[in-house]
């Protein structure tokens, strides 16, 4: 069986074929052909290989600056964006130093040079180049990024200092300044191997040399500017050249330029440790030639002149997989065995690259998925643990208030007089009822915002519930000598809604502005059409807000300070009033002038479907 497959086979028979008219002569030319060919063909192959490992080092550099470049750009943007909260200011800057280990010190500096923001656990004061830097930017405002040359951090690490504008509305406001450390550049140059003598090596825009694996040249500075690879990557080529280097060895290299930095990549092999293995082979093949039988050499140069080159094509298509070129093919025109093993591989190749493909899509959508879910489950907690600590707070307030009247009337009853018994008893009766209001603002909260409360939307007059509100909030109008106005134009369009929910919104607004009105003010509501919404504007004549606590007064438990006491309340009435213009798809906000009165507003969406007009003449309605 085996003779019948060995007298079959294709390749047999070409040998023999060939074998037959062969001399020594043609072997001796042969093996001298080959050694020339080989050698060629491998420096063809090392410069090919090295252009690429330049190629991909420049990209991976590259890409390893401009990483943290596009995160301090985000950063400055958000910072921007809370420039009037100087504590959502610090938590962006800390929490970027913490996620983001490459950032050594990290400033928010503002115009004026005084720091605003600091990432830094280890550092009181900045160093000099984040100062160089900001001098820098604030000279520039408009450019978009400010990037230093690389220097070595404490005298051991590569960094660059990195600085961007902080704007707001256009407006530069400050500096966000940091030290990116650039230790993945050297790790990048020490795990690519070239030989025992080769070397990947970067140099910066001046032909200093950045980083090396051997770091003497990196430590001391040193300037290759005069070398010819670093001299073409240096303006910009791209190529591969052979050359003699200072120490009179002649040199392989291949360099790839860094266009955004301005850097270059060089690989480097001394060409006598390149062609070793060449070196070593054409001494094998004079061996062979020399000390073998013609017949033997005759065989052994005449099947590597049939195969060399289709296994040279086997060899390189096992290293391009082998190192992750899945798209690489054989192009083999043959009908014998190495045909049939070039198709073979070329099919495991596209089943290794459609499987490598499925995979990593898969790993992708999975890896995304469960990154949304983690930061869902962290901000949920966090919502938690805070609704929780506000909830405690405000309980106990009422209860410590309960028990120590409570306790004052069990142990003093018979000493007290009857009003400071009833002074007790009145007391404990409001603390009681200002605990029951803050239960029940909780609860209903809770099921507005978690989506139990069914709402029964119909078309509903706003003007109408506005009206029903303040005849039902008089009687506390009255006792303060507070005025009430009602502004509204005709045709106005009727509004799609639940109208106890919208009544229970005007009462909390109206509510509110009474309380925060003195004796002799007015509080007004105005009704206005806002193309397809219905706006609605409650303003009162009271304390105003601080422009610090405006962003603040629809959080839950939050009340804004009145001189000469806490005005009294559970401080989840605009929180309610928030949750249920949102649950109608509207939306609310607040303006105000301290010492001349706020203005709560909210827009609910028109019922469309019908012709409205609207007449411009205002009417006024008081109670």
């Amino acid at each position: 069986m085996i003779v019948r497959q060995i007298l079959s086979s294709k390749i047999v028979w070409k040998l023999v074929l060939i074998l037959i008219p062969l001399t020594v002569f043609p072997i001796l030319s042969l093996g001298w052909l080959l050694a020339q060919t080989g050698q060629t063909a491998v420096r063809k192959a090392v410069l090919r290989d090295y252009q690429e490992i330049a190629t991909r080092a420049a990209q991976e550099i590259e890409l390893l600056v401009r990483s943290p470049q596009e995160i301090l750009s985000a950063t400055a943007a958000m910072v921007g964006v809370t420039h009037t909260d100087l504590w959502k200011q610090e938590t962006a800057v800390v929490q970027l130093r913490l996620n983001a280990r490459i950032f050594e010190q990290l400033y928010f500096i503002d115009t004026d040079g005084r720091i605003k923001a600091s990432g830094n656990l280890d550092y009181e004061t900045p160093d000099s180049t984040i100062m160089i830097a900001f001098r820098w930017v604030m000279a520039s405002p408009d450019t978009a990024f400010y990037r230093s040359d690389v220097y070595l951090l404490n005298g051991k690490i590569p960094a660059m200092t990195m600085a961007v504008p902080v704007k707001q509305l256009g407006r530069t406001i400050g500096v966000l300044a940091t030290q990116v450390n650039l230790r993945g550049m050297w790790t990048l140059v020490d795990r690519i191997n070239i030989g025992q003598q080769g070397s990947l090596y970067i140099t910066s825009k001046d032909g200093v040399v950045i980083a090396h694996r051997d770091k003497k040249p990196v430590l001391t500075r040193a300037n290759w500017k005069m070398l010819a690879p670093v001299e073409h990557v240096l303006a910009g080529q791209k190529g591969s050249l052979d050359y003699t280097d200072p120490r009179g060895q002649t040199v392989l290299s291949a360099y790839a330029p860094i266009p955004s930095l301005g850097w270059g990549t060089i690989v480097e092999q001394p060409e006598a440790e390149a062609y070793a293995t060449i070196g070593t082979m054409t001494q094998q093949s004079i061996w062979l030639v020399v000390v073998s039988v013609v017949l033997a050499l005759v065989i052994g140069i005449l099947t590597a002149r049939s195969t060399v080159k289709p296994v040279l094509r086997l060899v390189e298509g096992t290293r391009r997989i082998s190192q992750g070129d899945l798209t690489y093919r054989i192009d083999i025109q043959r009908q014998d065995e190495i045909g049939q093993l070039a198709t073979s591989f070329n099919e495991m190749a596209g089943s290794l690259k459609a499987s490598y493909d499925g995979l990593e899509q898969t790993v992708a959508e999975r890896t995304a998925q469960l990154q949304h879910a983690l930061e869902e489950v962290e901000r949920l907690n966090q919502l938690k643990s805070d609704f929780v600590s506000e909830v405690a707070h405000e309980l106990r307030t009422p209860l410590t208030t309960i028990k120590g009247y409570t306790d004052t009337l069990v142990r003093l009853s018979q000493t007290l007089s009857e009003e400071r018994k009833f002074q007790c008893y009145e007391t404990i009766s409001d603390e009681i009822a200002r605990l029951s209001r803050l239960i029940n603002d909780l609860l209903d909260l809770s099921r507005i915002e978690a989506g139990k409360v069914a709402l029964r939307k119909e078309p509903l007059d706003l003007v109408v519930v506005a009206r029903q509100t303040l005849a039902a909030a008089q009687a506390r109008a009255v006792e303060k000598r507070i005025r009430f106005e009602l502004h509204a134009p005709d045709g106005l369009p009727d509004v799609l809604a639940d109208s106890d929910a919208i009544r229970r919104v005007f009462d909390n607004l109206i509510d509110n502005a009474i309380k925060y009105t003195p004796p002799g003010g007015t509080v007004s509501v105005s009704i206005v059409p806002k193309g397809d919404r219905v706006g609605v504007n409650v303003a009162d004549t009271g304390i105003g807000i601080a422009e610090k606590d405006i962003g603040r007064i629809f959080d839950r438990f939050f009340r804004v300070k009145m001189t000469g006491g806490r005005v009294s309340g559970t401080g989840l009435g605009l929180p309610i009033v928030k949750s249920i213009v949102e649950e109608h798809g509207g939306a609310v906000s607040a303006s105000s002038v301290v010492g001349q009165g706020s203005v709560l507003s909210f827009t609910l969406p028109a019922v469309t479907g019908k012709e409205t007009t609207y007449d411009t003449q205002e009417a006024y309605s008081r109670y």
